[in-house]
């Protein structure tokens, strides 16, 4: 089980955690089952960065043959999002990490809603 994606508001912060980026837990324990709402909330604020810039990938060796790619938005106020997805390649841990972005997106956000900024 690992560290799949956070959501950050302000001094709060939600951990997700998966084995198999479809089934999403709030321990890594596999105990608590995260509900839907959670997961529209992750899609969401995934999909609200505050411009272009402010979404970034960033990849990772950790230790030989284990990289980790960090999908980061800051979206309005001080709310942050960060997906993680993990490889034995840095193309295979920024593929996974676009993965679990997509699922995402497609089950939890099919409307493609964006939290925007006031003009």
């Amino acid at each position: 089980m690992r560290l799949t994606g956070t959501l950050s508001f302000g001094d709060s912060k939600i951990n997700y955690y998966s084995e198999d980026n479809y089934a999403f837990f709030m321990d890594n324990q596999r105990m608590i089952l995260m509900g839907e709402e959670y997961l529209r909330e992750l899609a969401l604020w995934a999909n609200s960065p505050l411009n272009p810039r402010s979404r970034t990938y960033t990849i990772e060796l950790v230790e030989k043959n284990n990289w980790v790619c960090t999908y980061f938005v800051e979206s309005l106020g001080s709310v942050n999002t960060i997906l993680y997805g993990y490889g034995v390649s840095e193309v295979d841990a920024l593929v996974q990490c676009r993965s679990i972005l997509s699922y995402l997106q497609e089950k939890y956000n099919p409307e493609d809603a964006a939290i925007a900024m006031d003009a």
